[in-house]
């Protein structure tokens, strides 16, 4: 990589290039800070009080454990339908049991090739 040569290496109209790039950056440099400065005054910047910020907070936690217990109750509720179901057919009648089991090997892979098709479907 070539290193950038020293001031005394320059010929005369090289430093004067040099000393014109410079100039033009430094007036783009004291342009863009002017414009941003003009922003700054132009947008007033309002920031929230913590009040309000932890008012926020709390009504999502609210809202997260609102829904948390929902979840949480409807998961048990089709647990014990589910459980209590399969436990009735297995005690009551074990040949319909047997046919809810086979359809459920069956079922299992099934859809977990349509799930996989889909996704390579989709990509």
């Amino acid at each position: 990589m070539k290193s950038k040569p020293t001031d005394s290496r320059l010929s005369g109209s090289e430093k004067a290039l040099e000393n014109e790039v410079n100039e033009i950056d430094s007036e783009m440099v004291k342009e863009l800070r002017e414009g941003l400065d003009k922003l700054e005054q132009s947008v007033p910047v309002f920031s929230p009080n913590l009040h309000w910020f932890e008012e926020q907070i709390l009504q999502h936690r609210k809202q997260l454990r609102k829904k948390l217990v929902r979840d949480l109750l409807l998961f048990f509720t089709i647990a014990a339908i589910v459980l209590s179901l399969t436990v009735a057919s297995m005690l009551n009648i074990p040949s319909v049991y047997m046919v809810f089991q086979i359809f459920a090997c069956m079922l299992v892979p099934a859809a977990l090739w349509w799930i996989q098709r889909r996704r390579k479907v989709g990509a």
